[in-house]
Formats: structure tokens, C-alpha cells, sequence
């Protein structure tokens, strides 16, 4: 995601693990010039498994994203590795998971951590993205306590809820010090089949109704919620904005992909703008006219999730024609050894064609 809110075992970098698979990688798959399929998948997937320990990787900021941690365990489910899923839920939930101590914090889940230095505030999207790691394995796994963890998580993100100016939303953060909630939220913040898969059916209804409001022209995001803004411009129908119309095709992407059953049509609309622009696809959009806002490749996470999306989507056809530029992206970067836990992931369930 391009959302930054806002890494003991738990606390290595990333780069040192990640330049080491990568040189194993280069003989074999850049040496014939193009990487065959099952050589970038099995390449990718070693180096998951190198970051996949304790409570996950350290970001060069020193902390330990909940994001990163929770695709991390969502790929040791997918695996069938109960001996690393375990580890790994172990660790997650003790460093991430708020106690009862605060009652409007219990049950969150920090965005991040770092040791010695006590968690900030609560992530929203974080929540949601460990309570799908916690469903994947309490369905891979046979474990009961992990969907009533999910639903535990679930419910603590919907205290973030509230209604404004009659706009529904949920606020991104609880400040654990300040103990006062955010006033705006991001469009990454929902994950309606993730609410509706841990039995939380008002939120992912309420979730897919406010995508539908959030969607631009385009077929992109409006990034930001926050109703409060029609203070000063009443009746101007600003609720949902971005500042100087940018979306971003990796948000709207990674949204779109967590509504393909509560909203199956946004998330095509979302799928059909980055395959036409595939040749050269961006970072940054009009969310109203789908022009390019910047000139960067939108890189690896761009493909990867566009191709998770076709496959949830059964796009065959997008899917295959989404195939070389998530190659060729997802080798470059691998070769580079600049690789995060949820660019890594993301590119092997695409390899995969399955992230269940």
C-alpha cells in the first residue's frame, strides 16, 4: 500500500535477509536473461520464509509494522506451515494485540512496534488484515480460537466507528496516550469481505455502501473520508476527497481486492483501469478523469495485486495479460533486494494464482 500511517528474531532488517535470497536467485533466474515461472515463485517464496519468524522484520524506521507481520502469517496459513504459524501468531498477538487495560483500546491492534518504546495508537487496516491471517489459519489449521480472535479484532474495529453528517465511517486510529480518536479515514481502512467473512455483516455492508460513495469517475478511490470538511464548505459534497485529486492504483487496488464479494463490481471497475494502462501503468491518477499524476512505474505492488484481483475476480484473460509486467517488475526488484514482507507475499500468491 502506498499508505504509510500511518521490525529479537522479530527485530532484524529486511535488507540483509533479502540480499542473500536474492543472490541465490540471480544465477538461477537472471542468468538465462528471463525467469521461468516456478524458479521467481520458488525464489520469492524463500524469501518469505527468511522474514517469516518471531513477530516479523524491522523496517529501516526500526519498528515492526502489524501490516507486514499479518500478510506474513496470512502466507505461513497458506502454506500449511502450522509449525511457523504458530510462531508466528504467537508473537503477533503478544506484541500487537491491546490488552483490556484501556477498554477503548482492547482488542486493537497497534499499527506498529518497536522495542523499548511503548505502541502509539491503533491501525485499522492493520486490524482487518490480522483478522484475515487469523481466518486463513483457523481454516487451514482447524482452529476455532482464531476465528473468534478475528472476530474479537473485528469487533474492536468497528469501535472506530461513527456517523457524521450523516456520512457512516470509521475513524483510522485510537491514540493510546491521548485516548481520543482520529477524525478523518483512509480508503485503505475497509476490507468489507474481511468483516463479512468474520461474521461482522452490518460493518461490511455499511463498508461496501461507502465504497460505492468513494469510487470516483475513473474507476479509482477518492483516498480520504472526513465529513468535517463540509464545515467549511457546506453542500459541497467533500466528505470523500483527495488532495489535489490523487489516487492511488496500489490503494485502490488493495481495497478492491478485499470487496470482491461484498462489491464485485467496484472491484472489476478497479481491475479494468489498471489493465488498460498495464503498457505503462503509474503510481498516481486523476481519481475524476484517470489521467497519470506522475511519472513513476507503479512497481511491483501494482501488478501483484492487480493480478490477486484477477484471479479472485476469475479474470483469466486479465490475468494473463497482467503476466509479463508483474514478471518483469517482481524480477527487477528481487534482483535489487528491496523487498518489504507485503510486496514479497502479494508477489507470491500472484505467482501462485491462489492466496486460499
Amino acid at each position: 500500500m502506498e499508505y504509510g500511517h500511518r521490525h529479537h528474531a522479530a527485530s532484524r532488517p529486511v535488507a540483509p535477509l533479502l540480499a542473500r535470497a536474492a543472490a541465490l536467485v540471480l544465477v538461477a533466474a537472471l542468468g538465462s536473461g528471463v525467469a521461468r515461472a516456478d524458479t521467481l515463485e520458488r525464489s520469492y517464496t524463500a524469501a518469505v520464509r527468511q522474514m517469516a519468524h518471531g513477530a516479523g522484520v524491522a523496517r529501516p524506521d526500526g519498528f515492526i509494522w502489524a501490516y507486514d507481520s499479518a500478510q506474513l502469517m496470512r502466507f505461513a496459513a497458506v502454506d500449511r506451515d502450522l509449525t511457523r504459524y504458530l510462531e508466528l501468531h504467537d508473537a503477533i498477538v503478544k506484541r500487537f494485540v491491546q490488552p483490556a487495560d484501556d477498554a477503548e483500546a482492547r482488542n486493537d491492534v497497534a499499527w506498529r512496534v518497536r522495542d523499548g518504546a511503548p505502541p502509539e495508537a491503533s491501525g485499522t487496516t492493520e486490524a482487518l488484515a490480522l483478522a484475515d491471517a487469523l481466518l486463513a489459519g483457523a481454516a487451514a489449521f482447524n482452529r476455532p480460537d482464531d476465528r473468534t480472535l478475528a472476530r474479537q479484532l473485528t469487533d474492536a474495529y468497528m469501535r472506530h466507528a461513527t456517523t457524521e453528517r450523516n456520512v457512516w465511517f470509521i475513524r483510522n486510529y485510537y491514540n493510546f496516550q491521548t485516548h481520543a480518536y482520529a477524525t478523518n479515514s483512509y480508503i485503505v481502512d475497509y476490507m468489507p469481505d474481511v468483516l463479512a467473512a468474520a461474521g461482522e455483516s452490518d460493518g461490511a455492508a455499511r463498508s461496501g455502501a461507502l465504497l460505492d460513495r468513494a469510487m470516483g469517475p475513473a474507476g479509482l478511490f477518492y483516498e480520504l473520508i472526513q465529513p468535517e470538511t463540509e464545515t467549511a464548505f457546506p453542500g459541497a459534497g467533500l466528505s470523500y476527497f483527495s488532495p489535489n485529486a490523487i489516487s492511488s492504483i496500489t490503494n485502490a487496488c488493495n481495497v478492491a481486492l478485499e470487496s470482491v464479494s461484498v462489491r464485485p463490481a467496484v472491484a472489476r471497475r478497479v481491475l479494468a483501469f489498471g489493465v488498460q494502462r498495464r503498457a505503462s501503468l503509474r503510481r498516481f491518477y486523476d481519481v475524476r478523469t484517470g489521467h497519470a499524476l506522475s511519472t513513476e512505474n507503479a512497481g511491483t505492488p501494482a501488478f501483484a495485486c492487480l493480478t490477486r484481483l484477477a484471479v479472485r475476480l476469475g479474470d483469466e484473460h486479465a490475468r494473463a495479460l497482467l503476466d509479463a509486467p508483474l514478471r518483469a517488475n517482481a524480477q527487477t526488484q528481487l534482483a535489487s533486494g528491496g523487498l518489504d514482507p507485503s510486496t514479497a507475499t502479494a508477489v507470491v500468491f500472484a505467482l501462485r494464482r491462489s492466496d486460499r
